[in-house]
């Protein structure tokens, strides 16, 4: 089902727990028989190879799940964590990289886990000046695009346009891809209302990666918002181009773009086939808001 992906930054700072609450809420705790090392093994073996993918739900259930038969497992509590910042799940990859820290890491784990401690706690507001934060990361740190990339985010956050410009690019220069530099861009580009920018950058993001979908349907989500309908619901059937429009609606409701918002919902419920319930309850929000 297509959705209009908008990345959104929030991350967090509880204190650490025990294994089974970093785990995912839905694997169950192991049972005293079990054999540990042994019926870790395999959900391992399969997070390894599912992050590598960019299947982060999954790995972020495997690496809970190893972390239930083996709660010290650094390569577990690493990857759960990445996952998880992955995921907008702030809170779990705060909680695997405190327990990160009480650990006997290597030099190079120290820092993984420092940097990795640093945007969970943008992600979920724990830090009072995340521009300072992440400027003493990227002293530890450099080359690390996952803190450029940040540092990008809060400074169009902060609608300081030409500082998250050259942060993504040098999130670039560190090792990110070209194509996650435009979509990035794109991103900032639509938080400044220059649509016609950030269709441009999210286009060649979806060239470059043509099997991101994430990037596809942002590049429909700027076609949208710049009234541009047909080419954004190309090749998409009536049931999905509804929900699409939705979302779309919804997301420039929560931008406060009300009257983008509520073109973008009446079109939903025009263009679906059977009653469109949320983009109806949304437009209803909307238009109670405004009486």
């Amino acid at each position: 089902m297509l959705r209009a992906c908008l990345i959104t930054l929030i991350i967090g700072l509880p204190s650490l727990a025990s294994a089974a609450e970093i785990a995912p809420a839905d694997v169950m705790p192991v049972a005293r028989a079990s054999s540990g090392v042994f019926d870790a093994l395999k959900p391992l073996l399969d997070a390894r190879e599912q992050e590598s993918l960019g299947d982060f739900q999954n790995s972020f259930t495997n690496y809970g799940t190893v972390l239930l038969h083996d709660a010290d497992n650094i390569e577990a509590l690493f990857g759960l964590a990445n996952s998880a910042l992955k995921l907008g799940k702030g809170e779990m990859a705060t909680k695997a990289y405190s327990r990160l820290s009480r650990l006997n890491l290597t030099a190079p784990e120290k820092t993984e886990q420092f940097t990795g401690q640093t945007l969970a706690d943008v992600m979920t507001g724990a830090l009072t000046d995340p521009e300072a934060g992440l400027r003493t990361a990227l002293k530890t740190a450099p080359n690390d695009h996952r803190i450029w990339n940040a540092l990008g985010q809060h400074y169009d956050s902060q609608k300081k346009w030409t500082q998250s410009w050259d942060a993504y690019q040098r999130a670039e220069k560190a090792g990110f891809s070209t194509a996650g530099l435009h979509n990035n861009l794109g991103m900032s580009f639509l938080a400044q209302k220059k649509y016609r920018g950030a269709i441009s950058h999210f286009k060649y993001a979806a060239k470059l990666a043509p099997k991101n979908t994430q990037y596809k349907n942002n590049y429909r989500f700027a076609l949208l918002v710049n009234g541009d309908y047909r080419a954004a619901l190309e090749g998409v059937s009536d049931n999905d181009a509804g929900m699409l429009l939705g979302d779309a609606g919804l997301i420039a409701m929560q931008r406060e773009d009300y009257v983008l918002a509520r073109i973008l919902l009446k079109k939903a419920i025009e263009i679906s086939p059977s009653y469109n319930a949320r983009a109806s309850k949304t437009l209803d929000a909307l238009e109670a808001r405004h009486n």
